[in-house]
């Protein structure tokens, strides 16, 4: 064979090759769109609690430390801390490191194992935190079965006995 017409056959097959290769995705695509649509059909997604930021052993939770993601739902557990649940472990501290996008877990937190004063102090610091009358205090309070204490009146007020 000659020079050219070696040349042109190597040509010939390498054009075949990148059209081929161009149908076979083509065709392809849509399949494997229509496979993995099928494979999360009914994968609900439910919000979660999230560390937003790196959160360190043994770290009071605040607000901005948190947020929250969607994940399918049968991966969700009672063990996950739900949004409307996420002002019970703030202001709470950590058992070990959680890793932004962590969901959070209860089994991170010391929850309602301490004593009345521990939960008092949990309150105090809430309440200390936002402004008492919040929506967020009152669910926190309302968690630990507390009322919401004024603010520190003398023990004796004025012409009491």
């Amino acid at each position: 064979m000659s020079e050219g017409t070696t040349s042109m056959t190597i040509l010939g097959a390498l054009a075949g090759f990148v059209v081929t290769a161009c149908l076979g995705t083509a065709m392809a695509w849509p399949l494997a769109h229509r496979l993995a649509q099928q494979r999360s059909a009914g994968w609900n997604l439910v919000p979660v609690v999230v560390a937003a930021v790196d959160i360190e052993a043994d770290t009071v939770v605040t607000m901005e430390m948190i947020s929250q993601r969607s994940v399918p739902e049968q991966f969700v557990t009672s063990s996950i801390v739900k949004p409307d649940s996420a002002a019970y472990v703030v202001n709470q501290k950590t058992f070990g490191t959680l890793r932004q996008g962590d969901p959070l877990l209860w089994s991170n937190f010391e929850l309602g194992t301490g004593s009345a004063q521990d939960c008092a102090a949990a309150a105090d610091a809430a309440a200390a935190s936002t402004s008492p009358g919040s929506p967020e205090v009152q669910q926190v309070l309302g968690a630990l079965h507390l009322k919401a204490r004024p603010a520190a009146a003398p023990k004796h007020a004025p012409g009491a006995r």
